[in-house]
């Protein structure tokens, strides 16, 4: 069975569980705000989803900054002294060119019009000493990751997080990616008609065994991640780059097969509780920023894909009536790619 629609039965079981335990708690939290999602984003959407609980995506021009705790911040807590560093894979500060070079001498531009050799490189974990990831990169370029297990951002569906990075020669450029990581976002939870909610970002769901996060469209994930890997710096949208038809497709076609396959197996269930699936996402957005490292132009390219499911369930108190009412949405990121490189050479580096 798929792990991420077994999950989405066992998290629908388990906040079945949490609302018979927390019945007549008067447990009350603050309502989670709600924004509009971006209307030009590019999405295969599937029954009732609400897209406005995606907070919008960055418009084209405009700066982006770290106004909330980034990714690496988060994860930094995962294990003392590892920040960012930690998470993508190389040591120290971000590539810079060294004061007074040009970056036009770099691999990317010698190396013009040649055909461009690959090779392969085995990650191995060293607390467990498990091939973890492989990573196909150029064969000059130095390949290196790292893998954190079981922390307090992981999930039940990937207790494991793996981060390749692929550095040029010249060490000007980086390419990383990101293995998949799982959240929910809490949208309501009421008892007889009396609204609740729990949901709190950067909050780990012990019922669920998942981190809270609100959900996020795979355009603003690309704002999200690229304030992550580069903390701190101003970042400006630069472009977004188009989805074809065929690409749109396969992204309506994967949202559909979710729902579909998710409402069959809620189907399966027989605990007394009403399950709805209200609709399914999935998305992927490829979007570039421009920033100012060491006093260089450096392009930051980020392809981020998203997928969700948006979950009600209803059901009536077994011992002192009443009813109750729940509903969440159960997201991750399947992959993220990112590619960090002088402005100069980043035509001939993103066709890598």
């Amino acid at each position: 069975m798929d792990r991420k629609k077994a999950n989405a039965i066992f998290k629908g079981s388990l906040i079945a569980m949490t609302v018979l335990l927390w019945e007549g708690s008067g447990i009350c939290r603050n309502p989670y705000p709600v924004w509009a999602a971006d209307e030009s984003s590019q999405y295969g959407q599937y029954g009732t989803f609400d897209m406005g609980n995606s907070e919008a995506a960055g418009k084209i021009g405009t700066d982006i900054g770290d106004a909330s705790p980034s990714l690496g911040e988060k994860f930094s807590s995962l294990e003392k002294g590892k920040g960012l560093n930690g998470l993508n894979g190389f040591s120290g500060n971000i590539p810079s060119v060294t004061d007074g070079t040009n970056t036009q001498s770099s691999q990317a531009t010698k190396n013009k019009g040649e055909q461009r050799v690959y090779k392969c490189t085995e990650i191995t974990d060293p607390s467990t000493g498990l091939k973890v990831a492989r990573g196909y990169a150029p064969s000059d370029y130095t390949v290196s990751g790292e893998t954190i297990w079981c922390g307090q951002w992981q999930s039940l569906n990937y207790a494991a997080q793996v981060y390749l990075t692929a550095m040029s020669p010249d060490q000007n450029t980086i390419m990383g990616y990101y293995s998949p990581v799982g959240y929910e976002q809490i949208l309501e939870y009421s008892q007889n008609g009396t609204d609740y909610s729990w949901h709190q970002d950067g909050s780990f769901d012990s019922t669920t065994m998942m981190p809270m996060l609100q959900f996020m469209t795979a355009d603003t994930y690309c704002d999200y991640m690229a304030k992550a890997i580069l903390p701190g710096q101003q970042l400006q949208i630069a472009g977004q780059d188009e989805i074809s038809q065929e690409e749109q497709a396969i992204l309506d076609q994967k949202a559909n097969t979710n729902y579909q396959e998710t409402c069959q197996m809620l189907s399966q269930l027989n605990t007394g509780i009403t399950y709805n699936v209200d609709g399914a996402y999935c998305g992927v957005a490829k979007r570039t920023y421009s920033v100012s490292l060491n006093g260089y132009p450096f392009k930051l390219y980020v392809i981020s894909l998203v997928e969700a499911t948006q979950l009600t369930q209803t059901g009536e108190f077994a011992y002192v009536g009443g009813s109750f009412k729940s509903s969440c949405i159960a997201w991750d990121s399947p992959a993220t790619f990112f590619m960090l490189t002088p402005e100069e050479e980043y035509e001939a580096n993103k066709e890598i």
